[in-house]
């Protein structure tokens, strides 16, 4: 083992590799910060200072870089303040500020830090599996990757498809005696899958078969053949004795079965039958029958059979049955060999599908780039990123594989003027489960320099607590392999005690501290079943809480610190550390039970596991099949829903309730239909009113919130698939997928926090690692789950290497449970140093399995306390005893039988009622989004109405301000005058030539068919069926008829230069006056003729619309805006007085005004030699009805430039109502 070395932040080189051990709570990011300081300020190293993004930080989640960007910020800034004198130094500061004594270096250095804190946004700190898909991208020539190149999270559904090929190209083709053997094995692909995707995770050569590498098959069925060859050939002699000897072994079967030869209960006639006739199927070429029937007819069975005084039936023919007995057990399962055909072949098939669709899932990215620096171009790739990173700190190296340290190892190892600094604590090494491995961390504990740097001062927890833990592993590292089971050689995981910096505060209950590290054991200490001694445990953990609470609301608990009032103890200050969702259920029905309410947070949960995704899935099948009843019926007798059963048991007499039902699931298809899934599950919680029933109930939160987690994902989810069927699947899928073992969820997929309040945390140990909590309870320390021969497990070898055994044995089995033992032992590490003040550790004698021995030395708990070997019956109490005697901070409590069933009932102080605090401040200014829609003509009207979020909603606000309902137009009148008339038809008419303006209107006007359909279809929807002939005759003659323009040209809209279709605007009012814009625009259009005047107000935000169309044509731009004012039966009524009066009665002035100024704008930022006169043509307000290409139904007009100059003016600078 390498030395060790108190680290000295200032002191530790910044070259080569070095190692920095930080145990639990001894400032791990703290030293990470101290470090950048140094690498900002180029202290130590021979090259030059460093920014932010030259120093390449890399850690394992999103979370912690967020967290390490905001801790080094802070600290670049802190330290910059302190080089200039504006605030004082802490103890690193001041040692690192005697290296700068000169005034000027001092100054300098703030700028360096005060220049890096301001790059952070730049930084390089990644994930790092971020920072590999950084690498790829940013060095797409040396690694050989895409420039762009899409990552997905979940590769399930590919994994499924390479599957079913697998399961199509290879298993569907074999003959029926093949074919029989794999469906044995896995009944359909799902299955297969479920096998193939652990094994996936892990490298092809890790992967063996008895020991040795996977073999090279070729052909499935020809392995098949051989692997049952000689059991093939002892069946085949078995069935030809069979067929040779005819009826003969059939009629001594019978002949013993009558003389009564035969045991009764193992030889019935009825059995005897059925075997016979099995039998006789297999001679005449069906597959072999079950291994019971084989039994009962070989000679083995029939003599072991035989009653007293009995004649055994013998013939060659049972003899033989022995003979194939003994091939079938000689022959083992094909399992390991057909795995080891299918993992190669579906793994390649998965790369190749994500090559075509430019796919690479999260491992993919270290895979790659890993090839890439160990490719052709590799030296250069890795000489290229040391440059471009001249350090790395690898941050949580504990948590490394082999592969992410060859690449650490390509890119800065051994390389001058780089620096690794790799910072972890292997005794907190805990997600072997994800792929970290220990082994690696120890082999680059080797290849880094020595000594390896350690953190020795906890700043965590108390002084006592400190002294407890410290006691508990110095126990444990006195067994024969150490306090961790890893040995104590040079590779051996060792336990050195760290010192406390302690704690101002103290944890008190009736005025004495609270015992740092508290021993509950249970009242027997006799062996106990799992179940039975969690669930006594649980409740022994709620009734201490109780107790404890209890006292803190009477002011008997709490942390006192010597100067404030004592801080009673909260639910927010308790944590209760469990392995699973079991344990955790366990302990959250025992906190109920007594009323205290509390959380569970998991990072390994998936909300698709949850019961809630089931039923959901119910609920969802009957509301995509509102017609089936058995759908219904389902949906309704879910737990979730609650359903009563006098009300479901109504369903089944009362015919008028199966149908409100019915039509409810039918309202929600609808829904579903034409708003999506999560507004019909919405609605569905609400009319069935579960929200109000859950929150009744305990677990009530969890629920609720599980059922809108996976509302929102089945949206998300439902953009992507085809129909309500495939998000069915999809579901079904998800919860298949939840439901596999070793199944790792995204994380957008674990299961979100109920409630925000300061409750108990129930948290598992994984996801606690890095948090630290007052108070920790650990319920199931004592319990542990042996690694069985079934589970799937990787063994570590002599030189540290992984591999992975497709057929296990017992010696490996053992093996793989002595490396479980390890990792549950860091576990209770982790565990134990997450509590501040005090810990609290369930104490009882589980039972080895099914045994009536004590299994407690299997768990991390027993070997801390006995080592590997079984605790004897009746010294466990010794042994506990003797532990705590050994320190003070330890203190050994035993339980009552019996657990406290006392209810916690909080006290809710009434808070007595304070005065309104009155405002004395300057009145906010009323800012806001104003259109054209906004200005108000005639009464007096106080509301402001929100801007239209779309041209739809535009054209329908003006409509529902003139004409309010659709009523028809005169009887007498024809052709477009009879078109309905009102807000909805002039909405439709707008549509009709929006889809027009899309194409070209040219092209739409010379395709009367296309046109004709689409105007079909759409008046088909509103009921509008018989003006679609009418209508597909007017638009083309329309968009053909020549309309005169401002300046006396004539131009339809077909033949015009160009367009653009609803064109949206925004811009700024200041303080604009509405009597001062209405005098500008009533004294400069019409002719000055009287019209409504505006109401007093003041538009001050931002005034947004959408014109109709712009037309260019000519050079020149034209505002054309269209109107579906009914004004009279015919194109005579739409004459220019008549369309002056309905223009200055609705104050279109103004419209078109606000209009032009947009336009105006536009073409002053889009032209470089734009000029009023020359480029705006005018406006053009089409009234639809009455345009006829004789001057009717066209309202023209040209602004002068005056007005709309002044109007730019005024909403760029404001002007009061005064003004001229």
């Amino acid at each position: 083992m390498t030395a060790l070395a108190t680290l000295q932040p200032l002191d530790v080189p910044l070259q080569c590799v070095q190692l920095i051990e930080a145990s639990a709570g001894t400032g791990k990011t703290w030293t990470i910060a101290a470090l950048y300081l140094r690498l900002v300020l180029g202290h130590g190293r021979a090259g030059p200072a460093l920014l932010p993004p030259q120093i390449l930080v890399l850690t394992f989640t999103k979370a912690a870089t967020a967290e390490l960007r905001e801790r080094i910020r802070a600290r670049l800034a802190e330290a910059a303040e302190v080089f200039r004198g504006q605030r004082a130094p802490d103890d690193y500061l001041s040692r690192l500020m005697a290296h700068y004594p000169a005034d000027e270096a001092r100054a300098l250095a703030a700028r360096q830090l005060e220049l890096a804190a301001q790059w952070m946004d730049e930084a390089a700190v990644f994930t790092i599996h971020g920072w590999c898909q950084r690498m790829l991208g940013q060095h797409a020539f040396d690694s050989g990757h895409p420039l762009v190149q899409e990552v997905n999270s979940d590769e399930s559904a590919l994994l499924a498809e390479a599957v079913r090929d697998y399961w199509r190209q290879h298993c569907f083709v074999l003959e029926r005696e093949h074919s029989a053997r794999i469906s044995a094995l896995w009944a359909n692909p799902a299955q297969l899958q479920a096998a193939v995707a652990p094994l996936l995770r892990q490298p092809l050569e890790q992967l063996r078969v008895g020991g040795e590498p996977l073999p090279q098959i070729d052909d499935l069925a020809s392995m098949l053949s051989g692997h049952y060859a000689s059991l093939a050939d002892a069946e085949r002699a078995a069935r030809q004795d069979w067929s040779e000897h005819a009826g003969a072994p059939a009629t001594m079967l019978r002949e013993a079965l009558q003389a009564k030869a035969l045991n009764g209960r193992t030889y019935t006639a009825a059995k005897l039958d059925s075997d016979l006739a099995a039998l006789q199927a297999w001679i005449d070429g069906a597959i072999r029958p079950p291994r019971d029937v084989i039994e009962r007819a070989a000679q083995t069975r029939l003599s072991a059979s035989t009653n007293k005084n009995g004649s055994t039936p013998t013939h060659p023919c049972f003899e033989a049955m022995d003979r194939l007995l003994a091939a079938i057990d000689a022959t083992g399962s094909p399992q390991p060999l057909v795995l080891a055909h299918a993992v190669p072949w579906i793994a390649a098939r998965l790369q190749a599908a994500k090559q075509r669709l430019a796919q690479m899932g999260y491992d993919d990215m270290l895979t790659r780039l890993d090839q890439a620096l160990h490719g052709i171009s590799g030296e250069r790739l890795a000489s290229t990123i040391a440059t471009q990173y001249p350090v790395a700190l690898i941050d949580e190296f504990q948590d490394t594989d082999p592969l992410q340290w060859r690449i650490f190892q390509r890119t800065h190892a051994g390389r001058a003027d780089t620096g690794l600094l790799l910072i972890g604590d292997p005794k907190q090494a805990i997600y072997g489960f994800r792929g970290a491995d220990i082994h690696t961390y120890l082999r680059a504990r080797r290849r880094a320099q020595s000594p390896t740097w350690t953190l020795d001062t906890n700043f965590r927890s108390t002084a006592a607590l400190v002294r407890a833990v410290n006691h508990l592993f110095e126990h444990a590292e006195q067994h024969p392999r150490g306090a961790f089971a890893s040995g104590k050689g040079a590779d051996a995981l060792a336990f050195f005690p760290v010192r406390a910096h302690g704690r101002k505060e103290t944890l008190l209950l009736d005025g004495k501290p609270v015992a740092a590290l508290q021993l509950a054991r249970a009242a027997s200490l006799e062996p106990i079943g799992k179940g039975a001694g969690q669930t006594e445990l649980a409740d022994h953990a709620a009734a201490w809480l109780v107790h404890l609470l209890d006292a803190a609301q009477r002011g008997h608990c709490g942390f006192d610190d010597g100067e404030h009032p004592l801080r009673p103890l909260v639910p927010g200050d308790v944590a209760i550390l469990v392995r699973n969702g079991t344990e955790a259920a366990c302990v959250r029905q025992a906190l109920r039970a007594r009323g205290l309410a509390s959380v569970y947070l998991s990072d390994r949960e998936s909300v698709f596991a949850s019961a809630e995704a089931a039923d959901l899935l119910l609920w969802l099948r009957a509301c995509a099949e509102p017609s089936s009843d058995r759908a219904m019926r389902a949906a309704l007798a879910t737990a979730t829903l609650d359903q009563d059963y006098a009300a479901l048991d109504l369903l089944n007499r009362d015919e008028t309730c199966w149908e409100a039902m019915s039509e409810r699931f039918r309202q929600l298809h609808e829904l579903w239909l034409k708003h999506g899934v999560l507004a019909m599950l919405h609605e569905l919680l609400h009319r069935f009113e579960l929200p109000a029933r859950l929150l009744r109930r305990d677990d009530g939160e969890r629920a609720l919130t599980n059922l809108l987690h996976l509302a929102e994902l089945l949206q998300q989810a439902a953009a992507t698939l085809d129909g309500e069927h495939a998000l069915l699947r999809h579901l079904a899928h998800q919860i298949t997928q939840a439901g596999e073992a070793g199944a790792e969820p995204a994380d957008e997929k674990i299961v979100r926090l109920e409630s925000e309040a300061a409750l108990i945390q129930v948290i598992t140990i994984h996801k606690s690692k890095g948090l630290e909590y007052p108070l920790v309870l650990l319920p199931f320390i004592c319990f542990a789950r042996e690694t069985k021969a079934s589970d799937r497990f990787v063994l570590h070898q002599q030189d540290g290497s992984a591999t992975l055994d497709l057929v296990v044995s017992e010696t490996d089995r053992g093996r793989a449970d002595r490396e479980r033992l390890q990792e549950d032992l860091r576990l209770f590490y982790v565990a134990v140093t997450r509590a501040i003040h005090a810990c609290w550790l369930g104490v009882a004698n589980p039972r080895d399995g099914q045994k009536k021995a004590s299994g407690l030395h299997k768990s991390a708990f027993g070997y801390v306390l006995n080592g590997d070997e079984p605790i004897a019956e009746g010294e466990l109490a010794a042994q506990l005893e003797a532990l705590a005697d050994e320190q003070a901070e330890v203190h050994l409590v035993t339980l009552d039988a019996a657990p406290a069933t006392h209810r916690y009932q909080p006290t809710r102080g009434e808070v007595p009622m304070q005065p309104a605090r009155r405002y004395h401040g300057t009145p906010a200014e009323p800012w806001w989004i104003a259109s054209y829609s906004a200005l108000r003509i005639g009464q007096e009207d106080n509301s402001r109405p929100a801007a239209p979020e779309t041209a739809r909603q535009d054209v329908l606000a003006e409509g529902l301000a003139g004409e309010a309902v659709d009523l028809p137009a005169a009887r007498t009148a024809g052709g477009i005058h009879a078109f309905p008339r009102g807000a909805e038809p002039g909405t439709f008419l707008h549509e009709l030539l929006e889809w027009c303006a899309e194409g070209v209107f040219a092209a739409t006007a010379d395709s009367p068919q296309a046109l004709q359909a689409l105007i079909a279809r759409r008046c088909q929807r509103r009921g509008w069926d018989e003006f679609a002939d009418t209508l597909s005759q007017w638009l083309p003659d329309f968009l053909r008829t020549p309309l005169a323009l401002p300046d006396g040209q004539r131009v339809s809209l077909a033949d015009a230069d160009g367009h653009r279709a609803e064109m949206e605007f925004w811009f700024e009012a200041r303080h604009v006056d509405t009597l001062a814009l209405d005098r500008l625009v009533s004294a400069q259009t019409l002719a000055a003729r009287p019209r409504p005047a505006l109401l007093a107000d003041q538009l001050n935000g931002m005034l947004k619309g959408f014109i109709d169309l712009i037309v260019e044509h000519g050079g020149r731009w034209y505002v054309v805006d269209y109107k579906s004012n009914w004004l009279g039966g015919d194109a005579r009524a739409y004459s220019g007085e008549a369309m002056d009066a309905s223009v200055r009665h609705s104050r279109y002035d103004l419209q078109y005004a606000i209009y032009t100024l947009a336009l105006h704008r536009q073409l002053r930022a889009r032209l470089p030699d734009y000029d009023y006169e020359r480029h705006i043509g005018g406006v053009l307000y089409l009234y639809l009805r009455g345009v006829d290409g004789n001057g009717h139904g066209v309202h023209r007009e040209r602004l002068p430039f005056a007005l709309i100059d002044a109007m730019d003016r005024l909403f760029a600078e404001g002007e009061s109502r005064d003004a001229a």
